[in-house]
């Protein structure tokens, strides 16, 4: 036979054209005689063949689009329809594993839901989180909203220090395209913590130092907490400005069963999401056949980081990706452990 697909379709969304069941228990593909990924894209002329499992379920990560699994909208609304007729309490436990995976997985800390709720516009934290579950919000687009959402909440004391008055009671100076505001000032001297890495669209946090300027911290940091806590009275409060001109370092730390051309399809994912490579380092475990790829990268702001640590993790052999530094000292839930299961 020859289905008609629209541009773009993966082998996965040509299982369920073939039939729902077929598309609920796919568990591989051919391609021309070629085990191909889920991910991939066939052309018109290809022979496809569909491996399928006895007995098998949906996948949630199915529904995330960066991963690029599901590129049409027929083929998602089948998986959202089975994962409906779930109960809701098992709905509502998958999406709060969802939402913990991402926030880790951003190095974010565990977010007020009520408060997230509210700012996406929806009724409860129920439906917050059956929504994840059901791919009707991603765990990026909920992560991208706890950005908006956090601010830096300092309550500074009575200044001390004559530099520290003076950053308080200024009037603005700096133009409208300045990077970091601090709270009224543009032309003081500033510097991105490297304890913390923060990026562009992470919720931040000022610390005056007496030969730096201001560091400017994620908010949560440990050694920005540290420091508050001995001398609150540097505290200032700092925002991200509207000009988007430059790039931030940025660590992240891959995890994989390691296997030929593993590095090259981590760099081939980096050059695509049009980001600098400043310094890499492999580690091999040869005992246990996995591989731990550290990456310190240039990125213009959080969505850009987002998507390429999905891109990344959607890799074959791929167990993690994620932001690596200073982890917030805010609380989390815990969350279980991610990964993929050996080919």
């Amino acid at each position: 036979e020859v289905p008609d697909l629209a541009h773009g379709a993966t082998v996965l969304d040509f299982a369920y054209a073939v039939h729902t069941e077929v598309g609920h228990r796919c568990r591989g593909a051919k391609v021309d005689g070629r085990i191909v990924t889920l991910t991939h894209q066939p052309r018109s002329g290809d022979a496809v063949e569909i491996l399928t499992a006895k007995q098998g379920e949906p996948k949630r990560d199915w529904l995330i689009a960066e991963r690029g699994y599901l590129n049409t909208s027929r083929a998602r609304d089948k998986v959202r329809a089975w994962f409906r007729r779930m109960d809701t309490d098992r709905n509502l436990a998958a999406g709060r594993d969802l939402l913990e995976r991402e926030f880790k997985r951003m190095g974010l800390p565990y977010a007020n839901l009520d408060r997230l709720a509210v700012h996406l516009k929806l009724k409860s934290v129920e439906e917050l989180l059956l929504a994840v579950a059901l791919g009707d919000i991603t765990g990026g687009h909920a992560a991208r909203a706890l950005h908006e959402l956090s601010h830096p909440e300092a309550t500074p004391g009575e200044a001390s220090d004559p530099l520290l008055a003076l950053v308080r009671s200024e009037r603005p100076r700096g133009g409208a395209g300045d990077r970091i505001v601090i709270e009224g000032v543009g032309n003081l001297l500033t510097a991105l913590a490297r304890c913390c890495q923060p990026v562009a669209g992470d919720p931040i946090a000022g610390y005056l130092t007496r030969a730096r300027g201001v560091s400017v911290h994620r908010a949560g940091c440990r050694s920005y907490d540290a420091l508050a806590a001995r001398d609150p009275s540097r505290v200032v409060e700092v925002e991200w400005g509207r000009s988007s001109g430059r790039d931030f370092p940025v660590d992240i730390l891959v995890r994989a069963y390691d296997r030929k051309g593993l590095l090259k399809d981590v760099s081939a994912a980096i050059s695509a999401a049009d980001v600098r490579v400043v310094a890499a380092m492999t580690r091999g475990d040869g005992a246990g056949g996995e591989a731990e790829l550290t990456f310190t990268l240039r990125v213009g702001d959080f969505a850009q980081l987002s998507s390429l640590l999905h891109r990344i993790a959607s890799l074959p052999n791929v167990l993690d990706a994620r932001r690596v530094g200073a982890a917030p000292a805010a609380s989390r839930a815990p969350a279980g452990k991610a990964g993929k299961a050996r080919p």
